[in-house]
């Protein structure tokens, strides 16, 4: 029998609390293989060229998370990146670089398979209502606002109901006591339609972060949205191996 040399892995932002679980899922998966685990003191570059992983998995800040992605697609590296807020028109050219390597990787602004469902809901019900607004709440430290999935919220439902983006309003907060949470709030003639998505524990990141690293090297392009992945099949239902 044949057995699959495990998918080696490298986490770029590895002291803070997306990265320390994001290692100890890695650890914990038996077709992966962490090679790597990277701190803001260290190297990254040297270290990519020197270890050479099939994907990296990047949680660090806007800053540098534009350079560590095209510094893996320089070096032939899946990139896995839940770093959100990376300008725009880099993150266009490193998109348009990667499908020209054929390379494949993942961007996503939220691992959370309950966050990716609230987003596709919403935009069912949209049509359907007369008004509607998004409110999300993130930890202090967190610095963009608003956040990458209220904003991917945003552009998905200007796109079913054909409007432009600055017309769905946001309201970001950012206080003690949330990790992350989105309510997308939906008005119609006496009648409301909530539909949220609270994070109770960074561990739910966890299954999409393992699902985008395993499908990874499969891809031919840059996946900018993991509903890409979760609902590929033609079972929508079947839950996550």
């Amino acid at each position: 029998m044949t057995h699959r040399a495990p998918t080696t892995v490298a986490v770029a932002g590895a002291a803070g609390r997306m990265g320390q679980m994001t290692v100890a899922a890695i650890k914990s998966a038996g077709d992966l293989s962490l090679v790597a685990a990277i701190g803001r003191s260290d190297d990254l570059r040297s270290r990519l060229e020197e270890v050479r992983p099939d994907v990296l998995i990047d949680f660090t800040t806007p800053d540098v998370g534009a350079d560590h992605l095209d510094w893996a697609i320089e070096l032939g590296i899946s990139p896995v990146v839940g770093t959100t807020g990376l300008p725009p028109q880099r993150l266009a050219a490193s998109v348009a670089r990667a499908r020209e390597a054929r390379l494949g990787g993942v961007i996503a602004p939220n691992f959370a398979v309950g966050a990716v469902l609230m987003m596709e809901l919403a935009k069912r019900a949209a049509p359907h209502l007369d008004a509607i607004e998004i409110i999300e709440a993130h930890h202090p430290a967190k610095k963009d606002a608003p956040s990458g999935t209220a904003a991917r919220t945003r552009a998905g439902l200007a796109m079913v109901l054909g409007r432009d983006a600055d017309s769905i309003p946001i309201h970001s907060v950012r206080l003690p006591g949330f990790i992350a949470s989105q309510e997308v709030i939906l008005g119609g003639h006496g009648e409301r339609l909530s539909i949220r998505h609270d994070t109770l524990d960074r561990t739910c990141f966890a299954p999409g972060i393992l699902l985008a690293v395993r499908r990874a090297r499969s891809l031919d392009h840059l996946v900018l949205d993991l509903a890409e992945l979760l609902f590929e099949e033609e079972d929508r239902c079947a839950p996550l191996s």
